[in-house]
């Protein structure tokens, strides 16, 4: 299994109700970008204390979040003909 994949699973229930919860808002993608900053900081933060495992799994965590509400966000606004 992929690193990717161990990370989704880790997260997976809270990260599914987080997106699923942007996804609804139509929030402003300058919104995201801000929420996706705040978090770099914390993982920042964490670093300087030494945390590095915990810093570690928020910016996994992060990534994978992002790439999860992107792909939604995409299918959304995209329709498929077949």
């Amino acid at each position: 299994m992929t690193a990717t994949g161990l990370i989704g699973k880790f997260f997976g229930a809270i990260i599914n109700r987080i997106v699923r919860w942007l996804a609804l808002s139509k929030i402003h993608p300058n919104v995201l970008t801000f929420i996706g900053l705040l978090i770099n900081i914390w993982a920042a933060v964490l670093f300087a204390q030494g945390k590095f495992f915990a810093a570690g799994l928020v910016v996994l965590g992060a990534a994978d979040l992002h790439r999860q509400l992107v792909v939604k966000l995409v299918v959304q606004s995209v329709d498929f003909v077949l």
